[in-house]
């Protein structure tokens, strides 16, 4: 593989587990006169994809092919700072914060050679709130996603009403004066917006009008409509098998990719097997992106092997996690467990309840029952308890804070407070970028665009 090749890989890999480069030693910074003839790159993904599509895709795999192809109006640097892409500049945002006006570039177009215009972008964000995929809420603070977020067609009839531009799917703060210009007017101010946008793969890249129409669904899964403005294009793909790409030829942006082709096999499914191909050379890398899932057995034997040892990297990866309890019990749904405070009885909600008893020992409520949780532990079956202090004066909010216990029941309930010394803040304080119900953390760039060229 090419020091071209080996620079594309790291870029596409960061946050990964471990990865396996084909890689020489010494300065991989390519010189032109180093390269070879066959700029391919070739590597497993251990699975075929979910989605393609930017407004339903939610898994990280699938997302970090889709940032090869996709470009918002604008995205993170490497720095993680919010900068231009599609957009020519970073927006004008009025004194109040609640419009946002872009300029866009005018030499940006799809990889059919379509022109993007704003009227692109009000599709693929009027779509996206519609279509109510997990990043939908990106969207949630432009004026009338209230409405569109309870749209319940699909498919053609989805596709139709977004042609006519039915008010019923129509973000009411969207609006394009020009073919170059594109207004957005918030519900509320929202600093969270533009990192929402930024993020890779997800609802805020902007999609082909005129290819998304011709299969609204699958749009995605043929290279004839896979029609991205990204520096890559969609030229083949066999399904659980094989899918291929190439660079896209005077591609907009900059600069311009050296790879020509990347071939990922999607046959393969079993991590050990992949890294066999790849010692046999076969691959020219093991463990893109999130599909890096290296067994550590593999990991230990290659890290004592004297001429692989070099070719693992190990990446630091961050992720976030989030539990969400659901406090209600009405007639309507007969929800049960250590966490309802409704003990059982229809039509009651938890908020409406009498405070829990107090916990003597460390001045906090606790909202669990301690009977069922301690036979939950005595089973092996993992425990959760909540403890939450009440607010004080005005202004101070409650806090909560989690522990999951396993082991012998007589346990639980010392456990809890006394080894959470410091509690957290409720949910909306631990999100400093409230992302709605999901409580979903774009700006925080574990997603952020890196593009091979240059890095």
């Amino acid at each position: 593989m090419t020091p071209a090749s080996v620079r594309y890989l790291k870029a596409l890999c960061v946050g990964s587990v471990a990865i396996l480069v084909a890689i020489a030693c010494g300065n991989p910074t390519p010189q032109s006169s180093n390269l070879a003839a066959n700029q391919t790159l070739t590597f497993p993904i251990l699975a075929d994809f979910g989605t393609l599509d930017p407004a339903v895709s939610d898994a990280e795999t699938d997302q970090e092919i889709q940032q090869n192809m996709f470009d918002g109006l604008v995205k993170f640097d490497n720095n993680l700072a919010v900068v231009p892409d599609i957009a020519a500049s970073m927006p004008t945002v009025a004194a109040d914060g609640l419009t946002y006006t872009f300029k866009l570039r005018t030499d940006v177009t799809f990889s059919n050679g379509d022109k993007v215009t704003s009227k692109d972008v009000l599709y693929s964000w009027n779509r996206s709130a519609a279509m109510q995929g997990a990043y939908a809420t990106n969207l949630s603070a432009i004026d009338g996603y209230d409405k569109v977020s309870k749209n319940t067609a699909s498919g053609a009839a989805l596709e139709a009403l977004l042609e006519k531009n039915d008010p019923s799917v129509t973000l009411t703060g969207l609006t394009a004066p020009d073919s170059s210009t594109v207004v957005v007017k918030m519900s509320a101010p929202a600093g969270w917006f533009l990192p929402a946008i930024a993020l890779s793969g997800s609802t805020g890249e902007i999609v082909d009008i005129n290819a998304v129409k011709q299969d609204f669904d699958n749009w995605w899964t043929n290279p004839a409509t896979a029609i991205g403005t990204g520096p890559f294009k969609m030229t083949s793909r066999v399904p659980k098998q094989s899918v291929d790409f190439a660079a896209v030829s005077n591609w907009w942006g900059s600069p311009k990719p050296t790879l020509t082709k990347v071939h990922l096999d999607v046959s393969v499914t079993d991590a050990s097997t992949a890294i066999t191909k790849y010692e046999q050379g076969g691959y020219d890398v093991y463990g893109y992106g999130g599909y890096s899932n290296m067994p550590v057995a593999d990991i230990k034997r290659i890290q004592a092997t004297p001429n692989e040892v070099s070719q693992l990297l190990l990446q630091p990866k961050v992720r976030s996690y989030w539990v969400s309890f659901n406090m209600v019990h009405d007639t309507k749904r007969t929800a049960v467990g250590p966490f309802l405070l409704a003990r059982r009885r229809p039509g009651q909600d938890a908020p409406q309840e009498r405070r829990p008893r107090r916990h003597q020992d460390e001045g906090s409520d606790l909202h669990l029952r301690p009977r069922e949780l301690a036979q939950q532990a005595d089973r092996g079956v993992p425990a959760v308890a909540v403890a939450r202090q009440p607010g004080g004066r005005r202004g101070h909010p409650a806090r909560v804070a989690l522990a999951v216990h396993q082991g012998p029941p007589q346990g639980l309930l010392r456990a809890v407070p006394r080894r959470l010394a410091g509690r957290l803040q409720p949910p909306s304080g631990l999100v400093r970028q409230p992302m709605g119900q999901d409580r979903r953390l774009p700006g925080l760039g574990l997603q952020h665009r890196l593009r091979h060229q240059g890095l």
